[in-house]
């Protein structure tokens, strides 16, 4: 299971999951490090990426699928339900329900009843004149999903990502592959690459003032009161003093 989540576009799931790859890396430097120095000075992690492949289609599905009560490639005991052979053919609708239905559905031909005729007969597509079609927007899922999610990654805004064993957030899309194998399917594949927020604080500090604060003031002479001092003539170097001599 996977999800992408954005508080505008809202929650994208993948219908299928093909696979996921994660990658975590911790980033050290290549120059010898002193014995007994923090490791951890010479090392960053570098923000994790992860890449998802994984199929859409244009039927939306009802709901989230109740999970398997059998295991993977396990086999019930037969019981007595095999040997009872079934009254008819089944069927989702009965005679009765359909003739209600299509008592209800003559509005359809009319233009201003198109919509309402829409959302009665969700659950009967068979029933739908030929002329009218299917109005309702399933057959743009996988077009809506896809220009949003190329949206998402344009306005550079992050995201929550919810894979089937870990939530990454701040998640940023960095490439969106799509690959039309059928009609009506569609096969992406989204890396994304995570984003390290920080946050700036000021503070204030006392000021040093005349008296010196902190290392500076441990290390600085202490004043001293001297009284008027005078400038005094610069001492001559040996050759000049020996070259006066000779004037």
């Amino acid at each position: 299971m996977v999800m992408l989540i954005n508080r505008h576009v809202g929650t994208v799931r993948l219908d299928a999951v093909i696979s996921e790859n994660h990658v975590s890396t911790l980033k050290t430097t290549a120059n010898p490090v002193e014995s007994g120095a923090q490791v951890i000075d010479h090392a960053v992690l570098e923000p994790k990426t992860i890449t998802i492949t994984g199929t859409l289609v244009d039927h939306a599905p009802p709901g989230e699928p109740l999970p398997s009560l059998l295991a993977a490639g396990a086999r019930r005991a037969p019981d007595f339900l095999d040997q009872v052979a079934p009254a008819g053919a089944p069927g989702s609708l009965t005679e009765q329900a359909r003739r209600y239905a299509a008592r209800q559905l003559q509005s359809w031909l009319a233009p201003t009843g198109r919509r309402a005729a829409e959302e009665l007969a969700a659950w009967l597509p068979s029933l739908a004149p030929p002329s009218v079609g299917d109005l309702s927007l399933s057959s743009q899922r996988v077009q809506q999903i896809h220009s949003s999610l190329l949206d998402l990654q344009k306005s550079g805004e992050p995201l929550d990502i919810q894979t089937g064993f870990h939530l990454y957030r701040n998640m940023l899309l960095t490439s969106i592959s799509a690959e039309q194998v059928v009609d009506g399917a569609l096969k992406l594949t989204i890396a994304a690459r995570e984003l390290h927020l920080v946050e700036t604080r000021t503070m204030r500090v006392p000021s040093a003032g005349r008296s010196g604060s902190g290392r500076a003031a441990r290390q600085a002479a202490p004043r001293q009161a001297r009284g008027a001092t005078r400038p005094e003539p610069a001492d001559k170097s040996l050759l000049k003093s020996i070259a006066g001599l000779f004037k």
